[in-house]
């Protein structure tokens, strides 16, 4: 696992320290939003031999293609897999021999049972060539784009007009001044919710706090309804790379006080907030089952973007 395989015009090996930024940049090409901040830190761990894998694919130095398998705590028992081949260098075998590098290490990553992918819906060819290594699709995220200065501070009316009608007020909070508040009301949110990939996923609060970036913004709303404010709801969102579009990264609310409109109430502030912080437009996705936010999306005046497919192979070990 640790040697160079030279194949026909082309090598392929472990990835090295000075691959990291290449390669993120190439895996980017499988994602339908930035994802820097976690891949930046999985290829450090798979060059320093911990916990996680990663291949790239060469030619005379050149970098043709990469590949990664990381151990995703927040979701016991699973492992997200990407694999990118440069355009020029496409049905040449060498996804195919990236592909069969991560499966002969994957036994590596003791107590993993699934493998998971998250790919943009845009690349059909990459569906059925993951298809065609055993996964299936077990759900689709459809994208939606919200273009801030269409709206401008006409967006203040609007999140102010939502937070009365939901019975809250909705604030600006940050992981580091706030983490135990925003994971637990998290927790609350995600009871009874949709998790990706499939039915009785598991997942653990204590690192899902490592899905956040550092620059992202949490909105929260706080009930009104008694003497004292109860967190009743939350949106998630960071900037991109290099971009003046923003990512939704999680809408939730606390089951107890779902149906008052508070999802409207975050989501409304939490576009208000990136339009004053300089942003230009705010993206999200959602599972396409998921028609009280697709008809939230809908009526914020959300247009039709880049969504995502979810695809799962069970490990054999």
């Amino acid at each position: 696992m640790g040697e160079s395989l030279t194949r026909a015009g082309y090598t392929t090996r472990p990835l090295r320290p000075a691959d990291t930024n290449a390669v993120m940049e190439l895996l980017m090409l499988t994602s339908a939003w930035d994802i820097r901040y976690r891949l930046r830190e999985q290829l450090r761990a798979a060059a320093a031999h911990d916990a996680h894998l990663a291949f790239v694919a060469e030619r005379d130095g050149s970098l043709l293609g990469a590949a990664k398998l990381a151990r995703e705590p927040a979701f016991p028992g699973t492992a997200s897999a990407l694999i990118a081949v440069v355009p020029h260098a496409r049905r040449t075998g060498i996804g195919a021999a990236l592909a069969t590098l991560l499966e002969e290490g994957a036994g590596r990553l003791h107590g993993t049972a699934m493998i998971t992918c998250t790919l943009r819906d845009d690349l059909p060819e990459g569906r059925a060539f993951a298809e065609g290594r055993g996964f299936r699709v077990t759900n689709h995220s459809v994208g939606r784009l919200y273009e801030l200065p269409a709206h401008g501070e006409k967006l203040a009316e609007a999140a102010a007009r939502s937070a009365t009608l939901a019975r809250v007020s909705v604030r600006a909070a940050t992981m580091e001044d706030e983490a135990r508040t925003i994971m637990e009301c998290a927790g609350r949110c995600l009871e009874g919710a949709k998790l990706p990939f499939q039915e009785g996923q598991d997942f653990n609060l204590d690192h899902a706090r490592r899905l956040i970036p550092e620059k992202a913004v949490i909105m929260l709303a706080e009930s009104l309804d008694g003497s004292e404010p109860v967190t009743c709801g939350l949106t998630i969102l960071t900037p991109q790379a290099a971009s003046d579009t923003w990512y939704t990264i999680f809408t939730g609310v606390d089951a107890r006080y779902r149906g008052r409109g508070i999802a409207a109430a975050v989501k409304s502030a939490a576009l208000l907030h990136a339009y004053r912080a300089g942003a230009g437009a705010v993206i999200t996705h959602n599972d396409e089952t998921n028609e009280p936010i697709l008809r939230l999306n809908d009526s914020l005046g959300m247009k039709p973007a880049l969504g995502v497919w979810g695809l799962v192979r069970p490990l054999d070990h």
